[in-house]
C-alpha cells in the first residue's frame, strides 16, 4: 500500500493568506498527495473549501473534504481538515476535552487494507508538557 501524505498548518486566515494560499497551490502541484491534512482551515473564509476548489480548477484534481471544528468558541473559527483523493469509508472526530483541542478521524481502505488517517493540532507549549502528554495519551488510546 502505497500513498502520499502532506499536512501543513495553514495558520487560519493570518500571514496574508491571499499570497500563501497560491504558493501552497503551486507546491501541491508539485507533491500531488493523495492525502493533504491541514491544521487551522479558518471556517469563516472557508479555506478548507478553497483549496478543494483549486486542486479541482488548477491541478485537475478531485479530493473529498473533511472538516472537524475545534471544541468551544474557536469551532466558530477553526478547525482541522483532510483532503483526500480516496473516498473515506469512516469519519469520526475526537474532543480531548482540554483548551478546545480536536481531533478528525478518516478511515480509507487502500489495497484492501485499512489506513486510519488523525488530524490534530496539540497543544501549544505554552500550556505545558502535562496538558500535552494527555493529549498524546488520549489520541493514544483511540488508535
Amino acid at each position: 500500500m502505497n500513498f502520499r501524505l502532506a499536512t501543513l498548518n495553514l495558520e487560519q486566515d493570518h500571514k496574508r493568506w491571499e499570497l500563501r494560499r497560491e504558493l501552497i497551490v503551486d507546491q501541491w502541484a508539485h507533491l500531488r498527495p493523495d492525502f493533504f491534512a491541514v491544521n487551522e482551515i479558518h471556517i469563516p473564509e472557508q479555506t478548507g473549501r478553497w483549496l478543494q476548489r483549486a486542486a479541482r480548477s488548477r491541478l485537475d484534481l478531485a479530493y473529498s473534504l473533511v472538516q472537524q471544528s475545534k471544541a468551544g468558541d474557536d469551532g466558530a473559527v477553526q478547525g482541522e481538515g483532510l483532503l483526500a483523493r480516496h473516498p473515506p469509508i469512516e469519519t469520526a472526530n475526537l474532543d480531548y476535552r482540554s483548551h478546545d483541542c480536536v481531533a478528525l478521524v478518516a478511515r480509507f481502505e487502500l489495497d484492501r487494507r485499512l489506513l486510519d488517517i488523525y488530524v490534530t493540532h496539540l497543544i501549544a507549549a505554552r500550556v505545558g508538557a502535562p496538558a500535552s502528554s494527555r493529549t498524546v495519551a488520549r489520541l493514544d488510546c483511540k488508535a
